[in-house]
């Protein structure tokens, strides 16, 4: 069996489709995993356990943070830089809290592309947690690139349950997600590469990107 024809529709709580997944691996044959309804079984059951790998490799998730509370440390500096913490990318900023006393909206101001909230005057002073700033931040959908790691995980997971062995058994990890397969097997070029794109694609994400504001 193809893969190719059988997609179904609909987003889900993963960052990539089954459709996703399905255009992968069209024109392989993935019969060894059984019909269309089995396959797509075993796509949904490798679907939460990738998404785990992918925000393990990037140190951090891509879903929406609507409302949530930050605790941040003070460093002593006017600037408080929310990039660094994962709180990115920043889309509102709701209040900001200073060893208890909330800052007026006049009394700092916010650069979302940096992630960075910035003191019109004084210093955060130093102090663990001392500051709490509740915001929005996060995606609305997974970044184009994170949808088709996630989907090239799995895809190459279904690809090595149907290739069988041939030759030493390879294993390409990423986080706790671990794909085996022949190094002389038939897909066995597709799968490092998957895997590996799959893993580059991720750890991109964990690039400190510093401001100087």
């Amino acid at each position: 069996m193809s893969a190719e024809g059988v997609f179904v529709t609909g987003l889900f709580e993963w960052y990539c489709t089954v459709d996703d997944v399905f255009r992968l691996l069209a024109g392989h044959d993935v019969s060894a995993i059984g019909d269309s309804d089995a396959l797509e079984l075993r796509v949904r059951g490798l679907m939460p356990v990738s998404m785990a790998a992918i925000d393990a490799e990037a140190g951090r998730d891509f879903l929406l943070h609507s409302d949530e509370v930050v605790m941040c440390d003070g460093q002593g500096e006017g600037r408080l830089m929310l990039g660094p913490l994962g709180v990115s990318p920043l889309l509102a900023v709701h209040s900001v809290v200073v060893g208890g006393r909330k800052l007026s909206t006049e009394e700092y101001v916010v650069y979302y592309p940096e992630a960075v909230i910035r003191l019109r005057s004084g210093e955060f002073p130093e102090g663990l947690a001392n500051v709490e700033v509740t915001a929005d931040w996060g995606y609305n959908g997974a970044p184009q690139e994170i949808r088709m790691a996630q989907a090239r995980l799995v895809a190459a997971q279904i690809l090595s349950e149907c290739a069988g062995d041939r030759g030493s058994v390879e294993r390409l990890q990423i986080g706790d997600y671990a794909v085996d397969y022949g190094s002389g097997g038939e897909h066995a070029g597709v799968i490092e590469r998957w895997v590996t794109d799959a893993r580059s694609a991720a750890r991109s994400y964990r690039k400190l990107r510093l401001a100087a504001i």
